[in-house]
């Protein structure tokens, strides 16, 4: 079943580089879906889904390509790419026949073959380089840190000395 078309608000909660069956380098983000705006209204929200954009990274789709992973929150680096998950993104799902392209071809309708091979992913990384500057650094992940041990609780206050203990019938 399709999905209705229009415009939708979601957050990219993942990335990959890889090549289509047809051997052409794709983007494949995934979005968790949050809010549609239907025609003339406000953003209303939805029952949450994942939906896949496929951005093709061949020599003509990627002056378009880019401007919408930039938009995505993508580090610049197809090696290891990495994608910010923090920003919103706006998504338009358009009917086509019996399913529903989210702004561009889903990745889904290609089958993935295989990784890029690096001398393709260094030509993309230097074409990046070359229109936003180097990639942002990869952020190691944190170090989990031990548990810390339980404290004590704090002393009872001293006993004033004004006053008696009561009597005690031992």
């Amino acid at each position: 079943m399709a999905d209705t078309p229009g415009t939708y608000c979601g957050k990219p909660v993942s990335i990959k580089v890889c090549e289509t069956s047809t051997h052409k380098p794709i983007a494949e983000v995934q979005f968790a879906i949050s809010h549609m705006k239907p025609e003339g209204c406000d953003w209303t929200p939805v029952e949450p889904m994942t939906r896949k954009v496929g951005m093709f990274l061949t020599e003509a789709a990627l002056p378009y390509s880019t401007k919408k992973l930039q938009a995505c929150g993508f580090n610049g680096d197809y090696a290891s790419p990495i994608i910010d998950g923090s920003k919103s993104v706006e998504l338009w799902a358009k009917e086509d026949g019996e399913f529903t392209r989210w702004d561009v071809a889903p990745a889904a309708k290609s089958t993935v073959r295989a990784a890029l091979e690096p001398s393709a992913l260094q030509a993309l990384n230097a074409q990046w380089a070359a229109e936003f500057g180097a990639p942002a650094p990869v952020a190691p992940a944190p170090v989990p840190q031990a548990p810390s041990a339980p404290v004590a609780p704090p002393p009872p206050p001293p006993f004033p000395e004004d006053e008696q203990l009561p009597d005690l019938p031992f």
